[in-house]
């Protein structure tokens, strides 16, 4: 039997292909799509996220599933805070006013607390978010602050009965509830070597009623 004989294609041209290419790709149609730029207040919130899936990069969670019973401590935190007081500017010049709110919330599943904050220092806006928890590998609470000139301080927390001392890295702030739970007193004082501290702030805060507390104390018609 006669073979068949076989056939193969030529090669094709490479620079044909390429003008091929060339003629498609003038053809084609691009389409910019619009990017949507984060807004301050987004930006914030995604750092607040990512300080609750990972706090500091820290192995703070331990193998109990239930949140620390050092958290408990911060529950009278929680709730809306308004908030006034003076800033102490530099010898011999005048003092400047401070007013704003402050929130905490449980994230849910209780093994963090929320924060977020709204402040006017004289007439310069301070915003940010914070979270609390605690860290079961150092043994102690801690406070992250994370403000919309894009700082991230890191705080040691303890509460001694109605008594907070928080510390950073040249600053340390102290703060007194009263008996009641329904207002306290903050001492801001920073330093520029740990070693000598000057007053940065002084602010007294009033816990704002809630909702559900508004309706149960409105006489029924």
């Amino acid at each position: 039997m006669e073979r068949q004989k076989k056939h193969y294609s030529q090669p094709k041209d490479p620079a044909a292909n390429s003008s091929m290419i060339l003629k498609q790709d003038e053809n084609m149609t691009v389409v910019h799509r619009p990017v949507k730029i984060p807004t301050l207040s987004e930006k914030i919130e995604e750092r607040r996220l990512y300080m609750v899936r990972d706090s500091a990069s820290e192995p703070v969670r331990n193998d109990n599933p239930l949140p620390q019973e050092e958290m408990k401590l911060l529950a009278m935190l929680t709730g809306k805070w308004k908030l006034s007081g003076v800033g102490h500017a530099a010898p011999g010049a005048d003092g400047y006013r401070i007013y704003g709110t402050e929130s905490y919330d449980w994230v849910p599943g209780g093994h963090f607390l929320s924060g977020k904050w709204d402040m006017l220092f004289d007439v310069a806006a301070y915003k940010g978010v914070s979270i609390m928890g605690y860290n079961a590998v150092k043994k102690h609470l801690y406070m992250t602050h994370f403000d919309d000139a894009g700082y991230v301080r890191h705080y040691k927390v303890r509460v001694c009965g109605n008594h907070w001392s928080i510390t950073g890295n040249r600053e340390r702030i102290s703060i007194h509830f009263a008996a009641n739970g329904q207002s306290f007193t903050e001492k801001r004082e920073i330093s520029t070597d740990n070693t000598t501290w000057k007053l940065h702030c002084s602010i007294d805060a009033i816990k704002l009623p809630t909702t559900a507390s508004l309706l149960k104390n409105t006489p029924a018609r």
